[in-house]
């Protein structure tokens, strides 16, 4: 079973709703937040086909496709740089090499490591 979040920037009011975070019934998909580069939003991505190895503690990231989706605009919030890490962060949504926390992500809109992720239900 797969998430559903939200997201909001704190500084600028940028918001986007319903975005997946891993994979329901269909496990040949496991989608993942990410920052669209051309067109300044977030979008769920699926990054199947750049994880070789899902464990619950680690995972191996194809480091050449991850560079395409990236030339493509579309970068992946587990990708240090589009989070702030700080002591002040609670629990995060998901850990381990496909890290993303709740606070301190880069919003698509002001740059600001602003944005929020909000868990706000589940899907199949």
């Amino acid at each position: 079973m797969g998430q559903i979040l939200d997201c909001n920037c704190e500084n600028c009011g940028y918001r986007k709703k319903e975005l997946l975070l891993g994979n329901g019934e269909n496990r040949e998909y496991y989608y993942f937040p990410a920052f669209d580069s051309k067109r300044k939003t977030e979008v769920q991505i699926d990054i199947s086909a750049l994880v070789e190895e899902f464990d619950q503690k680690d995972s191996i990231i194809n480091i050449d496709g991850l560079n395409e989706l990236k030339e493509k605009g579309k970068i992946p919030y587990f990708v240090k740089g589009m989070y702030k890490r700080t002591k002040l962060i609670g629990e995060p949504i998901s850990s381990a090499s496909l890290y993303l926390q709740s606070q301190y992500n880069l919003c698509p809109k002001c740059s600001e490591f602003s944005l929020t992720f909000q868990f706000v239900g589940l899907f199949d």
